[in-house]
């Protein structure tokens, strides 16, 4: 924000100091005489299994009484695993959408910021999930020495300070997010704090979006036929349409975004806007009558679907897809309750949602040991079981047949224990 303030760098030394603070490294960053004033730090670094996500903070210590200029250009920020000195960018699509901020007026990865004496300001970044989590991290800025051996806190999802702004300027309301057919929409209230300052403040509508880290997919606003991003209240169309935030001066305005929706079967997602930390997962209501995976894919990620391919090893061809599950993965001795959490079932969802299938036969197989007619029952109600489940989760996009044959067609002996844990298993073809 405030971008009339901006101070020009061109030709400026960066130097760094290093101080030790708790587990994390903290730095001061000056740029020449400018930056001297400024310190900064890793206050969050968590990872799940789909991202990596990070919170630096940049502090004005009032050392010196005068504002600060700041510019990041965020396509050189770069996370190195220590173990094995590889360097891992911000997460972004092949559109130019980086998942960070804050961010400046129309850019999509830059930030011109002034820090004023006794603020702060967050930066906030998603990377990549690092492949040894129990390794520290450096976070490289371009021209300034990295933040250093950072520890990871792996987390089974990272909750991000819901509606906390990044400027101290903005304050962001209640979200609430709903599926059309054929679009979702979000409804966000935004306000400013008291005494903000106004001056050249624009909030650019083009680096809004929707983030679905399972798949690894960004979803960005719709367009009308003029090729502006539908959003209001705007105040004019640069730039796809803008708010000047003078208009919040004396009350709260109410957002109406549009953006092109995710699958009905993505059910939560980040909100990513340039000038507010990422929300909690925000759930989408009601329907938009979209099946097929969309949105834009994020670049150099394994997604759960590449995963899945990788784990299960699938048979393909033209016609079909095939693959073994280990009946001892998905279900309990002589049970067939499911366990949606269960890796072996997520993987099946991502390929049968991530492939065009019309048609999934699922067949569930026994060992010889029992009675031969309570292992037919048996592994009926498994194959049943399994494939109630997956009717449910793809919500009509494709049919799901089942059966359970017992110990009928062993694939080996059953003579031994690992020849009858061979013959423990479900088949599944996705027919396409």
């Amino acid at each position: 924000m405030n971008n009339n303030k901006i101070l020009k760098m061109i030709g400026l030394s960066i130097s760094a100091t290093l101080i030790q603070v708790d587990s994390y490294a903290q730095y001061l960053v000056p740029v020449a005489t400018d930056w001297q004033s400024v310190i900064g730090k890793v206050i969050t670094c968590e990872q799940t299994d789909h991202y990596l996500y990070a919170e630096m903070e940049l502090i004005h210590t009032e050392s010196m009484p005068v504002p600060v200029s700041i510019l990041i250009d965020f396509e050189q920020v770069t996370l190195t695993d220590v173990s094995t000195g590889k360097n891992y960018p911000i997460l972004h699509d092949d559109q130019g959408h980086y998942l960070v901020g804050p961010l400046s007026g129309e850019s999509s990865h830059q930030l011109k910021h002034t820090i004023k004496p006794g603020q702060k300001l967050i930066l906030w970044a998603f990377f990549p999930p690092m492949p040894t989590p129990s390794s520290p991290v450096n976070i490289t800025w371009p021209g300034v020495k990295p933040f250093q051996r950072v520890p990871i806190d792996i987390r089974k999802k990272v909750v991000p300070d819901a509606n906390s702004s990044s400027d101290p300027d903005i304050l962001l309301g209640g979200i609430h997010g709903h599926r059309l057919r054929k679009v979702a929409q979000l409804r966000v209230q935004v306000s400013l704090a008291e005494n903000a300052d106004l001056q050249d403040a624009w909030l650019y509508y083009r680096n809004f979006m929707l983030y679905d880290p399972q798949n690894q997919r960004i979803y960005s606003m719709m367009q009308d036929k003029s090729g502006a991003l539908i959003a209001e209240p705007r105040s004019d169309e640069r730039a796809g349409g803008r708010l000047s935030l003078t208009v919040l001066a004396e009350r709260s305005r109410w957002l109406y975004l549009k953006f092109n929706p995710p699958p009905d079967w993505v059910e939560d997602v980040f909100f990513i806007a340039p000038f507010v930390r990422p929300t909690r997962m925000i759930h989408l209501s009601g329907k938009s009558l979209v099946r097929e995976q969309s949105g834009s894919l994020i670049q150099n990620v394994p997604t759960v679907f590449s995963r899945a391919k990788e784990a299960l090893r699938p048979v393909e061809t033209h016609e079909m897809c095939s693959f073994v599950l280990s009946l001892d993965d998905v279900f309990a001795p002589q049970q067939f309750e499911i366990i949606p959490e269960l890796p072996e079932l997520q993987y099946l969802l991502a390929l049968t949602r991530g492939m065009p299938v019309k048609k999934v036969v699922i067949t569930v197989h026994q060992d010889n040991l029992g009675n031969p007619a309570f292992l037919l029952v048996l592994s009926n109600k498994q194959a049943e079981s399994l494939g109630r489940w997956l009717t449910d989760m793809m919500e009509g996009a494709c049919t799901v047949a089942w059966e359970g044959v017992g110990p009928q067609y062993p694939v080996a002996s059953n003579e031994t224990e690992e020849g009858r844990a061979k013959n423990r298993r479900i088949e599944i073809q996705l027919i396409k």
